[in-house]
């Protein structure tokens, strides 16, 4: 089984709007919804890759209780943690102005709720897998997910941590299965700037010597580089297409990883199999459908 954590998830208001007038009233010709969130976009996808995924994360308010239905619709088992107060975060996004975006906060969780999703987390058990993605946030200690790595190490079940600056940092020496920074947050991470293959890969290196078991980088439209455990690299090119929309591309290409590698057990085939996922997310208004991928 493939389960996620979102800590923050949302519900994602995609607006279609020709232009922006500030301090004016502006009309979008066309809206949609989505359910959002890292590790809720991994469980769908390895959902519609035929994975036997749980979404765990927390949910509040009725927005909440809206983002709970739309995962539900998607046939995704859920088991998010409802907090007593607060409201789940609506991000509004605006493809059509250069990919404008304003994200809400989200609710801050307790002491209590955070034990809770430990007590879920406990119930995994080797041959699961955990993907721990996106921000952590402010109401949780940065070391949040290096903390529940090392706990999951402790049960055999190996992690997946796709998230960037401290939060990553501090997972790196509890040796997670997979990390999957992008070119920009891998050089961030050493501050540096990545230009080539060979920056890439080398950066990636340090990132295994500090405990990462494989690092898949993703790079846009220039595809994604794979370092293996045993020290060999890929890269692997993306397929041809138009951008329609980028949000998401990156949890496609973790599930479909995940889902090739459990599959397969192969590291290789699943990198060009996370790569073709990603692509077809990225030529798709959401997350790529069923039908896309077949």
């Amino acid at each position: 089984m493939i389960a996620t954590v979102t800590l923050n998830p949302s519900v994602d208001v995609v607006l279609t709007a020709p232009r922006l007038n500030v301090g004016a009233v502006n009309r979008a010709s066309a809206e949609t919804m989505y359910p959002g969130g890292k590790g809720v976009n991994v469980s769908i996808m390895a959902h519609r890759l035929g994975m036997d995924t749980l979404a765990l994360g927390f949910i509040a308010g009725p927005m909440g209780h809206a983002l709970r239905g739309m995962v539900q619709a998607e046939g995704v088992r859920e088991d998010f943690i409802t907090l007593g107060k607060g409201q789940t975060r609506v991000n509004v996004k605006i493809p059509s102005l250069q990919g404008t975006e304003i994200n809400g906060p989200g609710p801050a969780i307790d002491t209590h709720s955070y034990e809770k999703l430990v007590e879920q987390l406990d119930r995994l058990k080797k041959p699961d897998m955990l993907v721990l993605s996106g921000a952590i946030p402010p109401s949780l200690p940065a070391d949040t997910y290096a903390e529940i790595a090392e706990f999951m190490a402790s049960k055999g079940v190996e992690t997946v941590v796709d998230c960037e600056g401290p939060a990553l940092r501090q997972a790196l020496d509890k040796h997670p299965f997979l990390i999957k920074p992008n070119v920009a947050e891998l050089g961030q991470l050493y501050s540096q700037m990545l230009m080539t293959e060979t920056d890439i890969v080398k950066c990636a290196q340090r990132a295994q010597d500090e405990g990462a078991r494989n690092v898949l980088v993703s790079r846009g439209p220039d595809g994604a580089i794979l370092l293996m455990e045993s020290g060999e690299a890929y890269a692997c090119e993306v397929t041809p297409g138009t951008l329609v929309n980028a949000v998401g591309a990156g949890d496609s290409m973790v599930a479909a990883f995940l889902a090739q590698w459990c599959t397969t057990q192969d590291l290789e085939s699943a990198l060009d199999f996370s790569v073709a996922v990603a692509c077809a997310t990225a030529y798709s208004p959401w997350l790529a459908s069923v039908e896309t991928l077949t």
